[in-house]
């Protein structure tokens, strides 16, 4: 009963929220970060970060930093005579992965796969399979991404890197017709997830609030969740508290 109140109340106050047209011309705009002088980072669903300083859309895209590379679609989609998602563990494709380059869009020097041959430099992390909130936590430093399983199995992760995080090898996801994808949950020197969501919530954006202006949100994650809402139609904000589970100790 507590968790229906909390979900009502928090449905209550977004629904005295105002929403307004700030800026036009995104391209399928998919995630948002504020940065301290006000301005903001928008991802696009076609693989651009962009800024918006002062009501204003920068026409040239960022380039550099962290960026992640979903595993390529569900079969019967094939690569290299397979299923494209078991590319999610070769290290010689960006499937799948985590990229960490420098701002001038060269390979970072201290990249864990940068000295291994026949792999691509640019990999941070590898074995993802949709990662869909990514953000960077200002109490540990260490930085977290939730990501969509298939059916079951979405996964909230401290994305350290040289990690591999198993999909499609490992998983609680079931495929969406009914078989489990993989036998395996969890491996030796395969980094298993802080949480995992079953059934699948379809986590959405992911950020750390750590400020006085909501206090009952305080020192919380919040993620969006785009089914199995039971308290509105399609979506509602979840929260994860920085208990020491999620403090990145």
């Amino acid at each position: 009963m507590a968790d229906a109140q909390a979900a009502l109340s928090i449905i209550a106050a977004l629904a005295l929220l105002l929403f307004k047209v700030v800026v036009s011309g995104l391209s399928h705009p998919w995630s948002i970060a504020w940065l301290p002088d006000g301005s903001a980072l928008v991802t696009e669903r076609v693989g651009r970060l962009r800024l918006i300083r002062d009501g204003e859309l920068d026409p040239r895209p960022i380039i550099g930093l962290l960026l992640s590379v979903g595993d390529g679609g569900n079969p019967p989609i094939s690569f290299d005579a397979g299923n494209i998602r078991n590319q999610a563990q070769n290290p010689g494709t960006h499937f799948g992965a985590v990229l960490r380059l420098e701002d001038d869009d060269t390979v970072h020097p201290d990249n864990p796969f940068s000295s291994r041959q026949g792999d691509r430099p640019e990999i941070w992390t590898m074995g993802h399979r949709n990662i869909q909130g990514m953000t960077r936590d200002s109490v540990s430093g260490r930085l977290w991404a939730n990501e969509h399983g298939s059916r079951g199995g979405d996964e909230l992760n401290v994305i350290d890197g040289g990690n591999n995080f198993g999909w499609p090898e490992l998983t609680y996801s079931n495929e969406y017709w009914g078989p489990r994808i993989a036998e395996e949950t969890s491996r030796t020197g395969i980094a298993d997830p802080i949480f995992v969501w079953i059934p699948s919530k379809a986590p959405s954006g992911l950020t750390f609030y750590t400020g006085n202006v909501y206090p009952k949100w305080s020192d919380h994650a919040p993620l969006g969740r785009r089914k199995h809402a039971p308290y509105a139609e399609s979506a509602e904000i979840s929260f994860a508290r920085l208990d020491d589970k999620l403090d990145g100790t």
